[in-house]
Protein backbone atom coordinates (compact mmCIF):
# COMPACT_ATOMS: atom_id res chain seq x y z
CA UNK A 1 0.00 0.00 0.00
CA UNK A 2 1.30 3.40 -0.69
CA UNK A 3 1.02 6.56 0.72
CA UNK A 4 -0.66 9.93 -0.08
CA UNK A 5 1.29 12.69 -0.16
CA UNK A 6 0.50 16.28 0.83
CA UNK A 7 -2.81 16.77 0.33
CA UNK A 8 -2.38 19.64 -1.59
CA UNK A 9 -0.97 17.33 -4.30
CA UNK A 10 -4.12 16.66 -4.72
CA UNK A 11 -7.89 17.14 -4.63
CA UNK A 12 -10.33 14.57 -3.30
CA UNK A 13 -14.05 15.32 -4.09
CA UNK A 14 -17.06 12.93 -2.86
CA UNK A 15 -20.26 12.96 -5.35
CA UNK A 16 -23.67 12.18 -4.23
CA UNK A 17 -26.43 12.19 -6.30
CA UNK A 18 -29.83 12.69 -4.14
CA UNK A 19 -33.37 13.59 -5.95
CA UNK A 20 -31.92 14.51 -9.25
CA UNK A 21 -33.44 13.75 -12.73
CA UNK A 22 -32.27 12.40 -15.98
CA UNK A 23 -32.94 15.10 -18.54
CA UNK A 24 -36.60 14.24 -19.63
CA UNK A 25 -37.57 13.03 -16.49
CA UNK A 26 -40.35 14.27 -14.09
CA UNK A 27 -39.32 15.90 -10.80
CA UNK A 28 -39.30 14.23 -7.52
CA UNK A 29 -42.33 15.84 -5.78
CA UNK A 30 -43.22 12.92 -3.88
CA UNK A 31 -42.97 14.15 0.13
CA UNK A 32 -43.23 10.68 1.14
CA UNK A 33 -40.65 9.55 -0.71
CA UNK A 34 -37.97 12.45 -0.28
CA UNK A 35 -38.93 12.35 3.89
CA UNK A 36 -37.95 8.38 3.30
CA UNK A 37 -34.74 8.97 1.16
CA UNK A 38 -33.56 11.98 3.82
CA UNK A 39 -34.01 9.71 6.78
CA UNK A 40 -31.73 7.25 5.35
CA UNK A 41 -29.55 9.98 3.81
CA UNK A 42 -29.04 11.15 7.37
CA UNK A 43 -28.57 8.03 9.45
CA UNK A 44 -26.18 5.87 7.07
CA UNK A 45 -24.27 8.26 4.49
CA UNK A 46 -24.38 11.68 6.12
CA UNK A 47 -23.26 10.21 9.49
CA UNK A 48 -20.82 7.91 8.04
CA UNK A 49 -19.29 10.45 6.22
CA UNK A 50 -18.91 12.82 9.09
CA UNK A 51 -16.71 10.44 11.16
CA UNK A 52 -14.08 9.25 8.77
CA UNK A 53 -10.88 9.08 10.20
CA UNK A 54 -9.20 11.50 7.71
CA UNK A 55 -10.85 15.23 6.43
CA UNK A 56 -8.87 15.81 3.25
CA UNK A 57 -11.72 15.87 0.86
CA UNK A 58 -14.96 17.83 -0.25
CA UNK A 59 -18.33 16.75 -0.75
CA UNK A 60 -20.88 17.42 -3.31
CA UNK A 61 -24.67 16.88 -2.65
CA UNK A 62 -26.48 16.86 -5.52
CA UNK A 63 -30.47 17.76 -5.53
CA UNK A 64 -32.76 18.78 -7.77
CA UNK A 65 -33.66 22.52 -8.21
CA UNK A 66 -37.52 21.92 -7.46
CA UNK A 67 -36.79 20.29 -4.09
CA UNK A 68 -39.26 21.64 -1.59
CA UNK A 69 -38.74 24.29 1.01
CA UNK A 70 -39.31 22.02 4.34
CA UNK A 71 -36.29 19.56 2.30
CA UNK A 72 -34.05 22.56 1.66
CA UNK A 73 -34.33 24.13 5.60
CA UNK A 74 -33.11 20.60 6.75
CA UNK A 75 -30.33 20.45 4.27
CA UNK A 76 -29.13 23.71 5.53
CA UNK A 77 -29.52 23.04 9.00
CA UNK A 78 -27.30 19.41 8.09
CA UNK A 79 -24.63 20.70 5.40
CA UNK A 80 -22.36 23.15 7.32
CA UNK A 81 -18.73 21.65 7.67
CA UNK A 82 -19.92 18.53 6.55
CA UNK A 83 -21.42 18.94 2.24
CA UNK A 84 -22.01 21.59 -0.40
CA UNK A 85 -25.37 20.76 -1.88
CA UNK A 86 -25.71 22.08 -5.70
CA UNK A 87 -28.68 22.07 -6.80
CA UNK A 88 -29.34 21.26 -10.71
CA UNK A 89 -32.02 20.81 -13.49
CA UNK A 90 -30.81 17.65 -14.50
CA UNK A 91 -28.10 15.30 -14.31
CA UNK A 92 -25.11 14.18 -16.79
CA UNK A 93 -21.65 14.06 -16.98
CA UNK A 94 -21.34 17.49 -17.38
CA UNK A 95 -22.98 18.60 -14.50
CA UNK A 96 -20.84 16.21 -12.70
CA UNK A 97 -17.88 17.79 -14.52
CA UNK A 98 -18.50 21.44 -14.24
CA UNK A 99 -19.29 20.99 -9.72
CA UNK A 100 -16.05 19.48 -9.65
CA UNK A 101 -13.81 22.20 -12.15
CA UNK A 102 -15.52 24.83 -9.25
CA UNK A 103 -14.16 23.06 -6.03
CA UNK A 104 -10.91 21.40 -7.22
CA UNK A 105 -7.61 23.23 -8.70
CA UNK A 106 -5.02 20.42 -7.77
CA UNK A 107 -2.83 19.07 -10.37
CA UNK A 108 -4.34 15.43 -9.46
CA UNK A 109 -7.67 14.92 -8.28
CA UNK A 110 -9.55 12.45 -6.69
CA UNK A 111 -13.48 11.89 -7.61
CA UNK A 112 -15.77 9.03 -5.39
CA UNK A 113 -19.58 8.40 -6.24
CA UNK A 114 -21.45 7.28 -3.31
CA UNK A 115 -25.27 6.71 -3.27
CA UNK A 116 -27.42 8.78 -0.95
CA UNK A 117 -29.00 5.71 0.88
CA UNK A 118 -25.45 3.79 1.58
CA UNK A 119 -22.93 4.29 3.92
CA UNK A 120 -19.09 4.34 4.47
CA UNK A 121 -16.24 2.80 6.64
CA UNK A 122 -14.45 5.25 8.69
CA UNK A 123 -11.64 4.41 6.65
CA UNK A 124 -12.80 4.41 3.55
CA UNK A 125 -11.48 7.88 2.23
CA UNK A 126 -7.92 6.71 4.42
CA UNK A 127 -7.87 3.32 2.36
CA UNK A 128 -8.48 5.17 -1.37
CA UNK A 129 -6.41 7.88 -0.62
CA UNK A 130 -3.38 5.71 0.23
CA UNK A 131 -3.24 4.26 -2.86
CA UNK A 132 -2.83 7.47 -4.84
CA UNK A 133 0.18 7.63 -6.32
CA UNK A 134 0.53 10.20 -8.92
CA UNK A 135 -1.02 7.90 -11.26
CA UNK A 136 -2.70 9.90 -14.58
CA UNK A 137 -5.71 8.15 -15.34
CA UNK A 138 -6.70 4.88 -12.81
CA UNK A 139 -9.87 3.18 -10.77
CA UNK A 140 -9.63 2.68 -7.63
CA UNK A 141 -12.21 -0.10 -6.74
CA UNK A 142 -12.39 -1.29 -2.82
CA UNK A 143 -13.95 -4.36 -3.41
CA UNK A 144 -15.22 -6.10 -0.11
CA UNK A 145 -18.46 -4.34 1.66
CA UNK A 146 -21.44 -5.47 3.67
CA UNK A 147 -24.88 -5.03 2.91
CA UNK A 148 -27.66 -4.30 5.43
CA UNK A 149 -31.17 -5.20 5.14
CA UNK A 150 -34.21 -3.24 6.71
CA UNK A 151 -34.57 -6.56 9.35
CA UNK A 152 -30.96 -5.66 11.01
CA UNK A 153 -29.43 -8.79 9.13
CA UNK A 154 -25.75 -8.27 8.12
CA UNK A 155 -24.44 -9.61 4.98
CA UNK A 156 -21.03 -9.99 3.47
CA UNK A 157 -20.76 -8.99 -0.09
CA UNK A 158 -17.97 -8.19 -2.61
CA UNK A 159 -18.63 -6.48 -6.01
CA UNK A 160 -16.28 -5.79 -9.13
CA UNK A 161 -16.84 -2.29 -10.14
CA UNK A 162 -19.32 -1.13 -7.51
CA UNK A 163 -21.15 2.20 -6.85
CA UNK A 164 -18.25 3.41 -4.75
CA UNK A 165 -15.81 3.43 -7.17
CA UNK A 166 -13.26 6.12 -7.22
CA UNK A 167 -11.14 7.68 -10.42
CA UNK A 168 -7.71 9.34 -10.01
CA UNK A 169 -6.91 11.56 -12.77
CA UNK A 170 -4.05 14.44 -13.49
CA UNK A 171 -6.02 17.73 -14.58
CA UNK A 172 -5.47 18.69 -17.82
CA UNK A 173 -5.07 22.67 -18.20
CA UNK A 174 -7.74 24.51 -19.34
CA UNK A 175 -9.96 21.65 -19.34
CA UNK A 176 -12.53 19.99 -17.47
CA UNK A 177 -11.87 16.77 -15.44
CA UNK A 178 -13.34 13.68 -16.46
CA UNK A 179 -14.56 12.68 -12.94
CA UNK A 180 -15.73 9.26 -11.53
CA UNK A 181 -19.03 9.87 -13.61
CA UNK A 182 -17.26 10.41 -16.83
CA UNK A 183 -19.11 6.77 -17.40
CA UNK A 184 -22.70 7.23 -15.95
CA UNK A 185 -23.00 3.22 -15.23
CA UNK A 186 -20.34 2.11 -12.77
CA UNK A 187 -19.64 -1.20 -14.48
CA UNK A 188 -18.53 0.22 -17.26
CA UNK A 189 -15.70 1.63 -15.73
CA UNK A 190 -12.86 -0.87 -16.62
CA UNK A 191 -14.05 0.25 -20.17
CA UNK A 192 -12.45 3.63 -19.46
CA UNK A 193 -9.31 3.41 -17.98
CA UNK A 194 -7.15 1.06 -15.21
CA UNK A 195 -9.01 -0.76 -12.78
CA UNK A 196 -7.07 -0.52 -9.17
CA UNK A 197 -9.08 -3.63 -7.60
CA UNK A 198 -8.10 -3.70 -3.49
CA UNK A 199 -9.02 -6.52 -1.44
CA UNK A 200 -8.96 -6.03 2.36
CA UNK A 201 -11.70 -5.28 5.12
CA UNK A 202 -15.31 -4.62 3.99
CA UNK A 203 -15.20 -0.19 3.57
CA UNK A 204 -18.44 0.41 2.11
CA UNK A 205 -22.21 -0.87 2.90
CA UNK A 206 -25.26 -1.14 0.91
CA UNK A 207 -28.86 -0.60 2.78
CA UNK A 208 -30.96 -2.83 0.99
CA UNK A 209 -34.65 -1.59 0.88
CA UNK A 210 -37.60 -2.11 -1.18
CA UNK A 211 -38.38 -4.56 -3.80
CA UNK A 212 -36.10 -2.98 -6.45
CA UNK A 213 -33.43 -6.18 -7.67
CA UNK A 214 -30.92 -3.24 -7.78
CA UNK A 215 -31.39 -3.54 -4.04
CA UNK A 216 -31.48 -6.92 -3.53
CA UNK A 217 -29.54 -8.97 -1.16
CA UNK A 218 -26.86 -10.67 -3.20
CA UNK A 219 -24.53 -12.05 -0.06
CA UNK A 220 -24.15 -13.99 2.96
CA UNK A 221 -25.20 -13.81 6.18
CA UNK A 222 -22.27 -12.78 8.79
CA UNK A 223 -21.92 -11.84 12.51
CA UNK A 224 -22.46 -8.39 12.52
CA UNK A 225 -20.11 -7.86 15.37
CA UNK A 226 -17.00 -8.41 12.98
CA UNK A 227 -17.99 -4.87 11.53
CA UNK A 228 -18.98 -2.82 14.12
CA UNK A 229 -16.27 -0.93 14.93
CA UNK A 230 -15.72 0.11 11.33
CA UNK A 231 -18.57 1.54 10.43
CA UNK A 232 -19.81 4.02 13.30
CA UNK A 233 -23.19 5.39 11.51
CA UNK A 234 -26.36 6.61 13.31
CA UNK A 235 -28.40 3.34 10.80
CA UNK A 236 -29.60 1.00 13.50
CA UNK A 237 -28.95 -2.41 12.64
CA UNK A 238 -29.05 -6.02 14.93
CA UNK A 239 -25.31 -5.34 16.54
CA UNK A 240 -25.04 -8.71 18.41
CA UNK A 241 -27.13 -11.98 17.49
CA UNK A 242 -27.58 -15.36 19.24
CA UNK A 243 -25.80 -18.76 17.84
CA UNK A 244 -29.48 -20.36 17.14
CA UNK A 245 -30.64 -17.38 15.29
CA UNK A 246 -27.40 -16.66 13.12
CA UNK A 247 -27.31 -20.02 11.79
CA UNK A 248 -31.13 -20.31 10.83
CA UNK A 249 -30.77 -16.37 9.43
CA UNK A 250 -27.34 -17.87 7.60
CA UNK A 251 -29.40 -20.68 6.14
CA UNK A 252 -31.86 -18.91 4.76
CA UNK A 253 -29.57 -16.70 3.33
CA UNK A 254 -27.78 -19.34 1.16
CA UNK A 255 -31.18 -20.20 0.12
CA UNK A 256 -32.36 -16.49 -0.83
CA UNK A 257 -29.29 -17.02 -2.83
CA UNK A 258 -29.86 -19.37 -4.71
CA UNK A 259 -33.16 -18.40 -5.44
CA UNK A 260 -31.20 -15.14 -6.99
CA UNK A 261 -29.24 -16.88 -8.76
CA UNK A 262 -31.97 -19.01 -9.97
CA UNK A 263 -34.04 -15.58 -11.30
CA UNK A 264 -30.78 -14.09 -12.29
CA UNK A 265 -27.98 -15.94 -14.03
CA UNK A 266 -25.65 -13.41 -14.32
CA UNK A 267 -25.18 -13.12 -10.41
CA UNK A 268 -23.76 -16.77 -10.49
CA UNK A 269 -21.24 -15.19 -12.73
CA UNK A 270 -20.58 -11.95 -10.71
CA UNK A 271 -20.15 -13.66 -7.45
CA UNK A 272 -17.37 -16.33 -9.15
CA UNK A 273 -15.69 -13.53 -10.30
CA UNK A 274 -15.48 -11.55 -7.51
CA UNK A 275 -14.45 -14.60 -6.17
CA UNK A 276 -11.21 -14.87 -8.48
CA UNK A 277 -10.48 -11.08 -7.42
CA UNK A 278 -10.61 -11.54 -3.86
CA UNK A 279 -8.07 -14.82 -4.25
CA UNK A 280 -6.15 -12.72 -6.34
CA UNK A 281 -5.23 -10.13 -3.81
CA UNK A 282 -4.86 -6.19 -4.31
CA UNK A 283 -3.70 -6.04 -8.28
CA UNK A 284 -4.62 -3.46 -11.44
CA UNK A 285 -7.03 -4.96 -13.88
CA UNK A 286 -6.01 -3.30 -17.44
CA UNK A 287 -8.70 -1.65 -19.74
CA UNK A 288 -10.84 -3.83 -21.60
CA UNK A 289 -13.61 -3.40 -24.29
CA UNK A 290 -16.99 -3.79 -22.62
CA UNK A 291 -20.26 -4.12 -24.62
CA UNK A 292 -21.57 -0.60 -23.99
CA UNK A 293 -24.64 -2.21 -24.27
CA UNK A 294 -24.66 -5.27 -22.30
CA UNK A 295 -27.81 -5.93 -20.62
CA UNK A 296 -27.66 -8.92 -17.71
CA UNK A 297 -29.18 -11.95 -18.53
CA UNK A 298 -32.43 -13.27 -16.66
CA UNK A 299 -34.27 -16.60 -16.80
CA UNK A 300 -36.99 -14.84 -17.91
CA UNK A 301 -35.61 -14.25 -21.58
CA UNK A 302 -35.86 -18.17 -22.17
CA UNK A 303 -38.86 -18.45 -24.29
CA UNK A 304 -42.15 -19.13 -22.60
CA UNK A 305 -40.93 -18.41 -18.90
CA UNK A 306 -41.65 -15.17 -18.50
CA UNK A 307 -45.24 -15.78 -16.80
CA UNK A 308 -43.31 -18.00 -13.90
CA UNK A 309 -40.68 -15.81 -13.48
CA UNK A 310 -43.33 -13.00 -12.73
CA UNK A 311 -45.11 -15.59 -9.96
CA UNK A 312 -41.73 -16.19 -8.65
CA UNK A 313 -40.97 -12.41 -8.35
CA UNK A 314 -44.13 -11.47 -6.60
CA UNK A 315 -44.15 -14.09 -3.83
CA UNK A 316 -40.40 -13.16 -3.41
CA UNK A 317 -41.37 -9.21 -3.15
CA UNK A 318 -43.97 -10.62 -0.69
CA UNK A 319 -42.18 -12.58 1.66
CA UNK A 320 -39.68 -9.94 2.06
CA UNK A 321 -41.81 -7.67 2.54
CA UNK A 322 -43.85 -9.55 5.27
CA UNK A 323 -39.97 -10.30 6.87
CA UNK A 324 -39.49 -6.26 7.02
CA UNK A 325 -42.95 -5.53 8.95
CA UNK A 326 -42.60 -8.03 11.30
CA UNK A 327 -39.07 -7.99 12.18
CA UNK A 328 -40.02 -3.84 12.88
CA UNK A 329 -42.80 -5.06 15.12
CA UNK A 330 -40.66 -6.81 17.30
Amino acid sequence: MTHPPAAADFDHVILTRFSVRFPGSPPVVDDDWLFYRWAFFCDALASSVARQTVRTFQWLVFFDVETPAWLREEIDALSPGLFTPVYVSSWSSLIAQQAVAEVASAPYLITTRIDSDDAIARQFVADVQSHFDHQESLYINLLCGIQVERTGEVYRYDEPSNPFISYVEKRVEHGLPRTVFYSLRHVMSRANADVLNVVGAPRWMQIIHGSNIANSVRGVRVRPERYEADFDLELAFSRTVSGTRYLRERIRSILDLARLWIMYPHYVREFRYARRLYLAGTTVLPREDIDPNYTPSAFWRIPGSRPLFNLIRKIETARRLRRNRLSRET
